[in-house]
């Protein structure tokens, strides 16, 4: 663990004194009961990683010695998964009594605190220049979309704004600004003005298909095919297509029956991964 400082805290609160240390992340626990799930929050926060925005986390040492998670998870999974693998970190930690008071502590810190969400993660790292957020930000501009605004998180938007930036950077994390222009492409050919597609379920399923197809796919075949089906007409078909799965108990995101659907209109198979993505020929070394 390492040397701790230790501080008094007065006051009646629970917690008499808090220890702060250098703990190992591998050794903290997490109780499902009163922790929030582990979300997508964890990849932006590792593909961004910065120890001085880590701060300390909050953890709960019960009787047995065991160390749980009350405060940091995302940023603990974070700093975890990042190309710096970190191991250990900076932690503020206080004798529990077991999960009732853990689970307390947490509602007090969670209680009245406005979470930050992708589109001001995003803006966040686009004001900084980070290689992945300018990227993304060019793209999207280029095929004549534009990024939802901090004030229109959450409400119904009209085309050509994006506010599923999520989904965005993940099309960008699997496929590069390659794979991002050519769904948006594919959607301006296909389905220009249909707000539906800039959801994401279509827009990750669409980027499926390109991803699918690469090189070997034609818009305009695709656009044919379609013969006047909206993106709105594929979703309830994807919908539908779900549902019946459900019953038969198999599990299938939505994305992926909106992909299905698409391949099915396309009527092609899919090529071999070299054939839909073939590696540039390098030129013959100078002699």
């Amino acid at each position: 663990m390492g040397s701790a400082i230790t501080l008094s805290i007065p006051g009646d609160f629970g917690v008499k004194k808090v220890g702060f240390r250098v703990v190992t992340l591998a050794d903290l626990n997490v109780d499902k009961t009163y922790q929030r799930d582990e979300t997508t929050l964890i990849d932006t926060i590792a593909e961004m990683f910065n120890p001085l925005a880590f701060g300390a986390i909050i953890v709960g040492e019960r009787e047995d010695g065991s160390l749980w998670i009350v405060d940091g998870l995302q940023r603990t999974r974070g700093a975890m998964q990042s190309k710096e693998n970190i191991t250990h970190g900076p932690a503020m930690v206080f004798k529990s009594t077991g999960r009732e008071m853990e689970a307390e502590i947490f509602r007090y810190l969670n209680e009245f605190r406005k979470p930050v969400g992708p589109l001001d993660v995003f803006r966040a790292a686009l004001q900084s220049k980070a290689d992945f957020a300018v990227s993304i930000d060019k793209t999207i501009k280029g095929r004549g979309f534009r990024i939802a605004s901090r004030a229109q998180a959450g409400k119904a938007l009209a085309w050509p704004t994006i506010q599923a930036i999520q989904t965005v950077r993940f099309i960008h994390r699997k496929g590069g600004a390659e794979l991002l222009d050519a769904t948006l492409g594919l959607i301006v050919e296909c389905w220009d003005g249909e707000v539906e597609t800039l959801q994401s379920p279509a827009l990750r399923g669409v980027s499926h298909l390109c991803d699918q197809f690469g090189v070997t796919l034609e818009p305009d075949r695709m656009k044919r095919r379609l013969g006047g089906m909206t993106m709105s007409d594929l979703i309830d078909k994807a919908k539908t297509y779900k549902q019946k799965e459900a019953r038969d108990g198999n599990t299938v995101q939505l994305y992926a029956a909106v992909y299905a659907g698409l391949r099915t209109r396309y009527g092609r198979k899919v090529p071999p991964r070299s054939e839909a993505h073939p590696r540039p020929e390098t030129e013959p070394a100078a002699t």
